[in-house]
């Protein structure tokens, strides 16, 4: 497959962002009514891939792949504590907001989204199918956290011509991350390829088990978990037609 196709798979994975800030500003009783489906949907995929794709074919590639994982899972948090915990301490004593949480929301936010598409890239890199694949889970997750997104910057006091713009800037950043992966990842060993991998999925297991699980805790009830099962139920099946 041609760079510039893979490139049009990260800007599609991006577009899921703007689609989901779109739900929120045009559809917004929908989008509240929604969203944690939608957030449970995307833990299983998450957890789909990372379990039935990504890791198994990182530890074929690289016997050491766990080790990327835990580093990859670390990083994040440790990136996320430092450029998104100040956020949510910016507080007057008012109790109203400085305008830099919403600047710091979106330069986390941002990195978020780069690594969204070097996880598109090195997908394609190993193989079709799983490119294919990484896509989807990043699309997927996109929806919940465009609307994750407007809200925070809503909440921050932004206009919404602000919200519009940085919607679009988060998003443009994923086939961003998918191009420059695509430019700077070529022709490295197994080794190293299973090693990016790994690394991928421990980028991905620190977003749903940080950022979507405890949202799902938000209401109580079986239905949360059908639709984590739905969504690891479709990649498994995934896992037979790719």
């Amino acid at each position: 497959m041609s760079k510039f196709n893979i490139f049009l798979y990260g800007l599609v994975a991006g577009l899921g962002g703007i689609l989901g800030m779109s739900i929120l500003l045009f559809r917004e009783k929908w989008a509240k009514r929604n969203s944690l489906k939608l957030i449970c949907l995307s833990v299983g995929i998450f957890l789909g891939l990372i379990f039935f794709h990504l890791l198994p074919e990182a530890i074929i590639l690289n016997s050491h792949a766990l080790w990327f994982t835990l580093g990859g899972f670390l990083l994040f948090y440790l990136l996320e504590s430092l450029m998104l915990l100040h956020s949510h301490s910016d507080v007057e004593a008012t109790g109203e907001r400085h305008h830099s949480f919403g600047a710091l929301a979106v330069l986390g936010l941002s990195l978020h989204s780069a690594f969204d598409g070097l996880s598109i890239g090195i997908g394609f890199e190993v193989s079709e199918s799983l490119g294919f694949l990484a896509t989807f889970a990043v699309l997927a997750h996109k929806i919940p956290d465009g609307i994750a997104i407007a809200s925070i910057l809503f909440f921050a006091k932004e206009l919404r011509r602000t919200v519009i713009n940085y919607g679009i800037l988060i998003s443009s950043v994923t086939p961003i991350g998918t191009l420059l992966t695509l430019l700077f990842v070529q022709n490295v060993s197994e080794k190293i390829m299973g090693g990016l991998l790994a690394f991928s999925s421990g980028f991905f297991i620190y977003i749903a088990a940080s950022d979507l699980i405890p949202q799902t805790h938000e209401e109580r009830g079986f239905q949360n978990f059908l639709y984590i099962l739905i969504g690891v139920g479709f990649m498994f099946l995934a896992k037979g037609l790719f």
